[in-house]
């Protein structure tokens, strides 16, 4: 009997050994993550104008260009709400292109702003220093 409780002893003894000669991990350090009330709170009128501004087809980026579309086709504008008012954009001659109301999605005299195109022919999209023209061809 004495005999099984060196035997217990002694396992026990190496069990100890072995396992306090386990590797250990490093402790990684970790960035202290800020809480909600620590987070900015997002914008979400911001954020919805910057999807739309992606979504737009004609952009301030597209100044000098020329776009064709197809009798019916829409396309949206979306330029910069300050610096080109919505109520300063033309498009002459008049008739080639029409305005789609539903397509003011951030209300009225914001961008974006759609137009459908209503007429063959050809007409200049302008508002300050941003022009683009707009070919209206047959399909």
């Amino acid at each position: 009997m004495k005999t099984r409780k060196y035997f217990i002893v002694f396992a026990l003894l190496i069990l100890a050994l072995a396992s306090a000669c386990q590797a250990v991990a490093p402790v990684q350090p970790t960035a202290i993550q800020p809480t909600p009330a620590q987070l900015p709170t997002p914008d979400i009128a911001a954020t919805q104008a910057a999807q739309m501004q992606n979504a737009a087809q004609i952009k301030l980026s597209d100044n000098g260009k020329t776009f064709t579309y197809h009798l019916t086709d829409r396309f949206s504008v979306f330029l910069d709400d300050t610096n080109y008012p919505v109520k300063n954009l033309t498009c002459t001659p008049d008739g080639i292109i029409g305005y789609v109301s539903n397509g003011s999605l951030r209300g009225p005299n914001k961008y974006p702003i759609m137009f459908e195109a209503a007429a063959e022919g050809q007409c200049v999209l302008k508002d300050g220093n941003f022009s683009v023209t707009i070919v209206v061809a047959k399909l």
